[in-house]
């Protein structure tokens, strides 16, 4: 969910994108989520990060945690609809290995 729903490029502030990850599974789970924007967007105010990643940790079964980004325009976006990619990874025993992924994908309105 966008806090508030569009970005306003005259307004030079980002937009929050809340993600909600919840454990479905009857066991704890360790999770992690990565959020992915075109290039027309950022997720710093310097315009260079296009990815990032947060670790939530161990949730437990029916557990719910919420992360959010900050999405900001570059001087050269124009308006528009753009695609933002938001992964959750369930790994096993580390972040190093991932045993399943739900990929959604999610659209900004640029005006």
């Amino acid at each position: 969910m966008f806090v508030p729903y569009k970005l306003v490029l005259s307004e030079r502030k980002p937009v929050i994108l809340e993600v909600t990850v919840k454990n479905t599974s009857s066991e704890p789970k360790l999770m992690s989520v990565t959020v992915e924007v075109p290039y027309e967007l950022s997720l710093n105010s310097g315009g260079y990060v296009r990815r990032q990643e947060h670790r939530i940790g161990e949730l437990k079964p029916g557990e719910q945690r919420k992360v959010t980004y900050n999405i900001f325009a570059k001087p050269t976006t124009l308006p528009g609809t753009y695609e933002i990619t938001v992964t959750v990874l369930e790994h096993m025993d580390s972040y190093e290995y991932v045993a399943g992924e739900t990929k959604k994908t999610t659209r900004l309105t640029v005006v």
